[in-house]
């Protein structure tokens, strides 16, 4: 009978390093350690000692992600250069981003990794991440009257990423194919109806998910803005860039009292499109959106209904309800043929215009995203929020 082969000396001193946990969990449970891989998010303290106490142990690898350098160097790299120091043997690496960039910019990323350690998540990050089943859009009909109630409930304030324009162009689709009588467009909370486009999406990108965005952005806004059946925006909050674009596209507007509207691009850096600025000047006209754009102007509810931003004002979300409900109401009457191609007479021409200029819409947003000063722009602006925060 032959005798087991000899451990070498790398394997002795393993099992002398190794003893205690050897003895709880054996080679096997050992060896599935030494093979995983860990990823922890934000260097707390709590979160920097649970993964000391797999370091210690000769777990396989590990990846510390934290954008924060609030002590003088980068949080992560402090972390991994001292979880290192404890055992040569593991491997660690850290990378200097926030979760929620890595989220956006990766999807796959976590997937990579045996076990996950998360601490001091913001909502946000957490809704992303583990409440991936959750609906950024919910349309409901009313039966009697055929009139469906699109609400944004992306989480905090309806920023419009990928998958929030994906799920309102599906959204817009399903009422048409139910042949709604019309299309209210609200935010399940008051508050903000929609901050605009989330900066996650254009700051420091994955290059193929920034296409898909703006090119789901391009057919977002024709999807809403030459839809077959009536739209009201209900603008239960503030409404910047992007949101602002969303209510422009229906064909009514009410919002909420004390609030705030406006295409306000410039103040970020950044220079709105040109078919932003035709949805516009097809609203308040050519000398009132040159004035607004230029300056970053932000209507307040008031100035929005003087120029024409909006058509009326609500002090309550069900009040705009039943005020979107008498405007859907004047068309009951209305031959729905004749309504939607004159609405397509006086709406054609822009969504033309857009739709003959698509491609070179996207390679020029491409470019000037890409552009180093506007990088550095955007990342001024996260950096302002992140302080603003607290």
């Amino acid at each position: 009978m032959s005798s087991p082969a000899p451990k070498s000396p790398e394997q002795n001193d393993k099992s002398k390093k190794y003893d205690r946990q050897l003895r709880l969990w054996g080679d096997h449970g050992q060896k599935l350690l030494e093979n995983s891989k860990v990823c922890l998010i934000n260097a707390t303290a709590l979160g920097t000692e649970i993964l000391k106490s797999l370091v210690l142990p000769g777990i396989g690898s590990f990846t510390i992600v934290d954008e924060n350098d609030s002590v003088g160097l980068s949080r992560a790299q402090v972390a991994t250069q001292c979880l290192l120091e404890l055992n040569p043997d593991v491997r660690g690496d850290y990378i200097d981003e926030s979760a929620e960039h890595i989220l956006v910019n990766t999807q796959d990323f976590f997937k990579n990794f045996s076990v996950v350690i998360a601490t001091a998540l913001s909502e946000n990050v957490y809704f992303k991440q583990f409440s991936s089943e959750a609906k950024l859009v919910s349309l409901t009909t009313d039966d009697k009257t055929g009139v469906a109630v699109l609400s944004l409930q992306r989480p905090p304030v309806n920023s419009l990423n990928l998958e929030l324009l994906r799920d309102i162009h599906t959204a817009l689709t399903e009422a048409e194919k139910n042949k709604s009588r019309g299309v209210i467009v609200t935010s399940q909370k008051d508050g903000v109806f929609s901050a605009g486009l989330d900066i996650m999406e254009m700051y420091k990108p994955n290059q193929d998910r920034l296409k898909e965005f703006w090119t789901t952005l391009q057919d977002c806004w024709i999807k809403l803005y030459g839809c077959t059946y009536p739209t009201v925006a209900l603008i239960n909050g503030h409404s910047p860039a992007g949101g602002c674009l969303l209510a422009m596209s229906c064909e009514y507007r009410i919002m909420q009292t004390n609030c705030s509207i406006g295409l306000n691009e410039t103040l970020l850096g950044i220079v709105a499109p040109l078919w932003f600025i035709s949805t516009m000047k097809n609203v308040i006209g050519h000398r009132q959106t040159e004035l607004a754009l230029t300056q970053g102007k932000m209507f307040t509810t008031d100035e929005a209904l003087k120029v024409g931003l909006i058509d009326e004002t609500m002090n309550s979300k069900d009040e705009g309800m039943e005020k979107a409900k008498v405007f859907l109401s004047k068309f009951a009457k209305i031959p729905p043929m004749a309504r939607n191609m004159t609405k397509q007479y006086v709406r054609g021409p822009t969504i033309q215009e857009m739709v003959k200029n698509k491609q070179a819409d996207l390679d020029h947003f491409l470019q000037f995203t890409n552009n180093p000063q506007v990088q550095q722009s955007l990342g001024m602006y996260l950096e302002m929020l992140k302080k603003k925060g607290g």
